[in-house]
């Protein structure tokens, strides 16, 4: 029977509950909500899948270790006494991070510092030779985790974060990670969409993150699919085979969509649609999404019955940008109020009066972080009679 591993993925903090359903959907068991972490249990091919499959996890990480402790001594009894060797190999590079502070750990590169020397010791011991540290694309990358009194080791099976999907993507001015616009997507229920033929517009795409993840989802495409490397191909105890077969049944899948409903992106800047374009051959994607260039304002409603429109605008936060943004806005609520009529949209801001220049009021919020950044999904159900309803204007 196969061991029951204990495995973390991290996400930005507010997108735990959307992680937590989308592991489950995913068939993985015993999944709790933590913060900033989805703590999930299961035999290896758990912790594979969700690395393979997981649109909106950051890494996925593999339990190796828990020690009482509070101490640098502590710490470096507790790397040291676990057994690297059955998972180094001797030839492969490692990384270690260490993440909380406490009165003696003030500064994570200390703690860093006391973990790498205990399993540099204990592996120069039982080799007879140092291993090699690489911090910045080692075989291995270890994370040790102080809270509580408690020092939790950790292996990081991704390796690159996940966001990172694979093909050659170029990124255009203010781009959204992916998986923060797989969490938009799956928020605004978009797999469903999808399925009965909904039709997907992005009017201001930028390097197309939100159309490109709208169509993997539409085709069962898994995000790890085109992927080159892995955090647990250096590991010792990588299971190969189990691998492939995941691999294998994740094509598959994704040849048996045949019929993908339609995808719209345009955006004023030519350069980033042709980036759009490049990145969605990368991916596979090519015939997936029309793309326009056009103007925010310019744009017209497709031939095609209500769906949803995904927006990311810009922020405003950096000096001298608040204006554009409070225009932008301006601009995006005038198009979904004279052109969208029936539909729904969703899309990723900050403050509200921002929001509150689209003159559409929002049928639902729900605020997450972008990196240290708050910000919100702010949903819209845009009714034909929008602006007679908010001809005053106060929608917040």
């Amino acid at each position: 029977m196969a061991r029951t591993l204990t495995f973390f993925a991290t996400t930005s903090k507010g997108i735990e509950p959307i992680l937590a359903k989308e592991l489950k959907r995913l068939g993985l068991q015993r999944v709790v909500e933590q913060p900033g972490a989805v703590r999930f249990m299961g035999p290896l091919k758990d912790g594979y899948k969700a690395c393979l499959w997981s649109r909106v996890a950051s890494r996925v990480h593999l339990e190796l270790f828990r020690s009482q402790g509070n101490t640098p001594d502590d710490l470096y009894e507790a790397v040291r006494n676990f057994p690297w060797e059955d998972h180094f190999s001797p030839g492969r590079t490692f990384a270690v991070r260490f993440i909380g502070r406490s009165r003696l750990f003030r500064d994570t590169r200390f703690g860093a510092l006391k973990a790498k020397d205990g399993i540099v010791d204990r592996l120069r011991e039982i080799w007879g030779s140092r291993p090699d540290v690489d911090p910045k694309n080692p075989d291995l990358r270890i994370t040790i985790r102080l809270k509580n009194g408690l020092f939790t080791g950790l292996l990081d099976l991704s390796g690159a974060p996940l966001h990172e999907r694979g093909g050659e993507r170029e990124s255009g001015k203010a781009p959204v990670r992916e998986t923060l616009a797989a969490a938009m997507l799956l928020h605004a229920d978009w797999p469903r969409r999808a399925r009965e033929g909904q039709p997907l517009v992005d009017p201001m795409c930028g390097s197309g993150t939100l159309l490109l993840e709208g169509a993997a989802m539409a085709l069962d495409q898994a995000p790890g699919l085109y992927r080159k490397s892995w955090g647990f191909e250096g590991w010792k105890q990588h299971d190969a085979k189990q691998w492939e077969i995941l691999k294998t049944e994740a094509h598959q899948k994704r040849g048996r969509v045949r019929n993908l409903p339609p995808m719209f992106g345009s955006d004023i800047d030519a350069a980033v649609v042709s980036k759009a374009r490049r990145n969605a051959r990368s991916l596979k994607l090519e015939d997936a999404i029309e793309w326009t260039v056009r103007d925010v304002l310019d744009v017209t409603r497709p031939d095609t019955p209500p769906g949803l429109v995904v927006i990311n605008p810009p922020y405003g936060e950096r000096l001298g940008e608040e204006e554009e943004a409070l225009q932008a806005h301006a601009d995006l609520g005038e198009t979904l109020r004279t052109t969208f009529g029936g539909w729904t949209a969703m899309l990723l801001t900050t403050h509200k009066k921002n929001v509150q220049q689209l003159r559409i009021k929002p049928s639902l919020t729900y605020e997450i972080f972008n990196g240290p950044l708050r910000c919100r999904f702010v949903t819209l159900d845009i009714w034909d009679d929008t602006t007679r309803l908010l001809r005053d204007g106060s929608i917040i």
